[in-house]
């Protein structure tokens, strides 16, 4: 077992692509799942693990990806700032969204480039908050015909 970064939690109703667990529990490793099952948990050495958190029987998900988001918390994408983008991934990293794009509305060409160069240097995880993955361009349309 590693001994850095584990966390445990138990008694969680997990959910996952294919089934649920409840009672479930898992146990963490720095950022992946490295055990995880139904029922009672097996026997840790509490050496290993950092933290060990009862879930109370809440649920626990695998984290949301935002692939349409024009904003949050008062900011927009189209605000063009690097502020604003960094207070988006901290509200939706509170919130269980792990990873997102932030999106375009039609506008002039000169507004899309300013949201385009904002969001290319920031791609990345953002610390405290989820990850931009990149950028979504709603509009103009990308087809010339249109």
């Amino acid at each position: 077992m590693s001994t850095t970064n584990e966390v445990f939690i138990h008694n969680a109703h997990i959910f996952t692509e294919t089934r649920d667990f409840y009672p479930g529990w898992l146990v963490v490793s720095g950022s992946k799942i490295r055990l995880m099952g139904a029922g009672d948990p097996p026997v840790l050495s509490m050496s290993t693990v950092l933290k060990t958190i009862d879930a109370k029987g809440l649920s626990l998900l695998p984290g949301f990806i935002d692939c349409h988001t024009h904003g949050a918390v008062g900011q927009e994408a189209m605000d063009a700032t690097s502020d604003a983008l960094y207070k988006m991934a901290e509200f939706f990293g509170r919130h269980g969204v792990t990873s997102f794009l932030p999106s375009t509305w039609t506008a002039t060409d000169d507004a899309v480039n300013r949201v385009i160069s904002t969001v290319k240097p920031l791609v990345g995880q953002v610390k405290n908050g989820a990850t931009i993955l990149g950028i979504h361009l709603e509009g103009p349309f990308l087809n010339a015909d249109r």
